[in-house]
Formats: C-alpha cells, sequence, structure tokens
C-alpha cells in the first residue's frame, strides 16, 4: 500500500459519510411528508423534500401546482400562470 493509496481512502471516508448524512437528511423530511393528511399539501411537500417537480403535477388547485412547478423548477413562467395576484407576485419574487 503506497502513500498515494492511503490517502485517497482516507479522503474517501469522509466523502461517503457526509453523502449517506446528506441523503439521511432528505429521507427525513420526507418521511414528515407522509404523515400530512392533506393530499394536496402532501404532494407539494414531497416536491420540494425530494427537489423533484413530478410530485407538483399530483396537485389539483391550478395555482398550487403552478407555484410547485415554479418552485422545483425554478421557472418564473410558471407563476405568471398563477391567477392569484398577490400569490403570483410572492412567487415572482422568490424565482430570480
Amino acid at each position: 500500500m503506497t502513500l498515494s493509496d492511503i490517502a485517497r481512502g482516507s479522503l474517501l471516508v469522509p466523502l461517503c459519510m457526509v453523502a449517506v448524512a446528506w441523503m439521511g437528511e432528505a429521507m427525513a423530511d420526507a418521511s414528515v411528508c407522509h404523515s400530512i393528511k392533506d393530499a394536496d399539501e402532501r404532494a407539494y411537500c414531497l416536491a420540494q423534500a425530494r427537489q423533484n417537480h413530478d410530485y407538483c403535477y399530483r396537485i389539483k388547485d391550478g395555482d398550487s401546482r403552478n407555484e410547485c412547478l415554479a418552485k422545483t423548477k425554478g421557472s418564473r413562467d410558471r407563476c405568471h400562470a398563477i391567477k392569484g395576484h398577490d400569490r403570483r407576485k410572492a412567487c415572482l419574487a422568490l424565482i430570480r
């Protein structure tokens, strides 16, 4: 075993630990979402926790769906599709 192998191995362990901790944190956030009773709120929570816009399409309310898509995709065009004036302005302020 050479010095470069030892150095490479010692860097790999902390990197793996950080990756596992980060994944565990994301899974913990998603597990909280599953306890939400309202289907639209649960889908919104899962979309935000997992950063997956596919969950947004489960939301029945159009404004909430567009807001969810804007936040997960980071696209301002979805903010413009929101009908509520105050919600649209809030969405546009968040997505820059």
